[in-house]
């Protein structure tokens, strides 16, 4: 049996008009079905766009196959959006870091100089 992975490219080959389901092979006319189906299209905007019957589109969506394919589509929608919430705390992680830095610095800064005062006898004038 040959393998088959979805082509991230097919399903907007197909919504830009290069592709139809003449043109797709079997799993890929199912993959195109499934993944329009789960963001929301219906079959006559699906047949639209693969140049086929709505009768056509509703027998593809009736297979195990598709169904399948459509669970796919959920789990890489819900991968994508984790790894986009992923790079968001990243990114506030970072921030947070660098902001810990600059406060321990400024910190720092004010104990040596609090110290030194100590040291010579002198006051700050800082509130404290």
């Amino acid at each position: 049996m040959e393998s088959w992975m979805p082509d991230d490219h097919v399903t907007e080959a197909v919504l830009d008009g290069r592709r139809d389901y003449r043109q797709l092979s079997m799993p890929d006319s199912r993959w195109v079905v499934a993944e329009l189906t789960h963001r929301g299209y219906s079959v006559r905007e699906i047949a639209g766009w693969l140049k086929c019957s709505t009768r056509q589109v509703k027998r593809v969506r009736a297979e195990l196959l598709t169904e399948v394919m459509g669970l796919l589509a959920e789990e890489r929608e819900r991968a994508a959006q984790a790894e986009r919430r992923f790079a968001n705390v990243r990114r506030d992680n970072s921030r947070l870091v660098e902001r810990c830095a600059e406060l321990e610095t400024r910190n720092d800064i004010h104990v040596m100089a609090t110290l030194s005062q100590l040291g010579t006898g002198k006051r700050s004038s800082a509130p404290h």
